[in-house]
């Protein structure tokens, strides 16, 4: 069974080298893997054979999603709103990016057809603390391209101006109706692939925008990013 950690502020952020090589011997693993993650739908297949003297593994540029099935690397997702998403697939596992833009160009389903054609057999996907549907406002527009491929994930609120927030930007973020919920988003969108009827799709930690111990971007424009991280 994988190995699943999710981190907090308190944790620092994940994007210094030295929280790095921090959370690499927390884990007590030979290799930490993270991405140069730009909202798109590529991914990398890590294998610490192929970067011998590098304990803290860097991806391609580009790459939101990470696949091995080496049991001596961790794989890391970096998110300050967005779902970090990692998939247990028995004998290989996966890390994901997904945001907005991530949900819409499937890049969880990719994913999951190249772990399907490794081998896997999926036992759970977890997504960590990421930014709530509630405060997820969006144009009208925006909001209507997603809902219209995941019904799911609509939430017209207009009680949304009322919800109580320690965003520096209230005013501004949240004086919209059009809010998305990414979860339910991915979650239609998994359930689309077919992979089991009894396959654990959960979400574990709170809302980061409502949070204070997660960073969050829309809640005060952090440039820190906690992890999901994900092992064999």
């Amino acid at each position: 069974m994988a190995r699943l950690l999710f981190t907090a502020r308190d944790f620092g952020s994940l994007t210094e080298e030295n929280n790095r090589l921090q959370l690499r011997n927390f884990l007590g693993t030979k290799n930490v893997a993270f991405m140069r993650q730009n909202h798109g739908d590529n991914f990398q297949i890590i294998n610490t054979q192929a970067t011998p003297n590098q304990s803290v593994i860097t991806s391609e540029d580009g790459t939101d999603a990470l696949i091995t099935t080496d049991k001596n690397v961790a794989l890391c997702v970096m998110v300050a709103d967005c779902l970090p998403v990692l998939i247990d697939g028995q004998n290989v596992v996966a890390a994901v990016h997904v945001g907005r833009r991530g949900l819409m160009n499937e890049i969880t389903l990719k994913v999951l057809e190249k772990m399907k054609s490794m081998g896997a057999e999926f036992k759970s996907i977890t997504v960590g603390p990421h930014i709530c549907g509630n405060c997820y406002p969006l144009d009208e527009s925006t909001a209507t391209e997603v809902w219209r491929k995941y019904p799911s994930s609509k939430i017209f609120n207009s009680d949304i101006g009322t919800k109580p927030t320690t965003s520096v930007n209230t005013a501004k973020t949240m004086n919209s109706t059009f809010c998305v919920d990414l979860f339910q988003g991915l979650v239609s969108q998994i359930n689309s692939f077919n992979l089991t009827a009894n396959l654990n799709i959960r979400r574990v930690g709170g809302c980061t925008f409502e949070k204070i111990q997660y960073f969050s971007h829309r809640a005060s424009r952090d440039i820190g990013r906690q992890v999901g991280v994900i092992s064999l």
